[in-house]
């Protein structure tokens, strides 16, 4: 007897937003020592689920680009 194995497709991971995800704690924590409650900010919208995470890195890059 023939047993047919369903297949498992799985999506494919996008790697530029595992790195974001990785990086995202470091870039805030680079950002508290600036302005903390810029950091705060974002890191409560993250924590809330309030923002996508491309929107949240593009607001911590673009209030670190104030300080570099």
């Amino acid at each position: 007897m023939n047993s047919i194995k369903p297949q498992i497709v799985l999506p494919e991971i996008d790697m530029v937003l595992v790195r974001m995800r990785r990086n995202l704690p470091i870039k805030l924590a680079h950002l508290a020592t600036y302005d903390k409650q810029a950091a705060l900010s974002i890191l409560r919208d993250w924590g809330e689920g309030v923002k996508p995470l491309r929107a949240l890195w593009d607001d911590v890059n673009r209030d670190l680009e104030k300080y570099e």
